[in-house]
């Protein structure tokens, strides 16, 4: 047993000095006790700290102010209590549990809360010393209705617009080639001819982002059926590559799938949707690709299917990593190609459905880039099963 300390011993025993030493801490404790209520206070989000027992010790005002009162007069609200309004599968006791006992951050989850959306941030509290356990847990609630109500109105005016634009575009469409199959021959003034050929590459292109939207549309409410069979991925990687083949001799860059194995397996997707995202991720790679050309790559990595789209063209920058399968991002001003960017988004999306992930590998500005998807592989004796989504 270690000797008592004698200064300690001094403290103690003298009546004078423990007093005013307690009422100096004390004091000290209440200080930063009020800074901290006047920062949590200060902020315009609703913040609880739990202890390790998952009862809320303190709230901030904002916690009143998104969730209402908790029905009892200066009562704080409780994890119970906050569950019976919660509507869904979410359990925010069960989270405060799961993030003190892993010590780790639960991914933001956004929840119905009657009439309301918010989005739950839950983080352990963690002591300076990492060998003890969290002593409970903080949750961040944002009220994130406006934004979702927003969002939603957003999407509905894309869709109505949409519809309404692609029967006029694909008028303008056949008209101007019409004119140019027609009177090709015989219209004289070049500047005119050339006119009209802009009027339908330009309607082309839109009639496409038209179409993206409205994929997007009902990806979004989950209007699409998929097929979910058992394929065999290199023919219909050689039907994506013959289908754009044109464009990269256009550009006389080269365009080919790399050798693969003769024991590759099949997989479990929807043949129509996956050519939907090879065309998307080919043919963005060659737009993007002025010398060199493009490697499509097939690769067993169980249980997966590794698609690789490799090309060698302008690169992608650091910052705008981050936005690449966002629904709506900012063009690069660096680059001359025009695209809407809502490509990749639906990429993602239809990836997500059957079962896989895509993601961007590797990039380095002027050398290239590699974009990668994933589809689970087919188990024996798979059969055909239409899912709606």
């Amino acid at each position: 047993m270690a000797a008592p300390d004698p200064k300690l011993n001094k403290v103690i025993e003298d009546p004078t000095t423990t007093p005013s030493k307690i009422a100096g801490s004390w004091l000290q404790i209440e200080r930063e006790k009020s800074q901290l209520v006047a920062a949590l206070n200060s902020i315009p989000l609703g913040i609880m700290l739990t202890d390790d027992h998952g009862n809320i010790v303190t709230q901030s005002a904002g916690v009143e102010k998104i969730l209402g009162p908790s029905g009892v007069s200066g009562a704080l609200w409780s994890l119970p209590k906050l569950q019976e309004k919660i509507l869904g599968d979410f359990n925010i006791a069960e989270e405060c549990t799961k993030a003190i006992s892993q010590k780790a951050q639960i991914p933001p989850q956004d929840i119905a809360f009657g009439t309301k959306t918010l989005r739950i941030f839950i983080d352990p509290i963690n002591l300076m010393k990492e060998s003890l356990a969290p002593i409970g847990a903080i949750i961040i609630i944002e009220d994130v209705t406006a934004q979702k109500q927003a969002k939603q109105l957003q999407d509905e005016f894309f869709a109505v617009a949409s519809h309404e634009l692609k029967t006029p575009l694909s008028a303008i469409r056949a008209n101007a080639e019409m004119i140019l199959h027609a009177y090709g021959n015989i219209l004289q003034d070049e500047k005119l001819k050339s006119m009209i050929t802009t009027i339908r590459q330009d309607t082309i292109r839109l009639i496409d982002i038209v179409h993206d939207f409205l994929d997007a549309s009902r990806l979004e409410e989950q209007k699409v059926q998929f097929r979910q069979e058992a394929i065999y991925l290199p023919p219909i990687v050689k039907e994506v590559i013959g289908q754009l083949q044109s464009l990269a001799d256009f550009k006389k860059i080269y365009l080919k799938l790399e050798p693969f194995e003769d024991s590759l397996p099949q997989v479990i997707a929807d043949q129509e949707r996956v050519k939907q995202v090879l065309i998307n991720l080919i043919a963005n790679a060659i737009k993007f690709t002025q010398n060199g050309g493009v490697n499509i790559k097939l690769e067993k990595q169980e249980p997966y299917m590794k698609i690789s789209v490799s090309d060698t063209g302008v690169g992608i920058p650091e910052y705008r990593k981050n936005m690449l399968f966002e629904k709506f991002i900012e063009k690069d001003e660096n680059s001359k190609e025009a695209s809407s960017g809502i490509g990749l988004y639906i990429c993602k999306m239809l990836i997500n459905h059957m079962g896989g992930k895509i993601f961007l590998e590797d990039t380095k500005v002027g050398i290239g880039s590699t974009f990668v998807f994933t589809i689970p592989l087919a188990k024996p004796n798979t059969g055909s099963v239409i899912v709606r989504f």
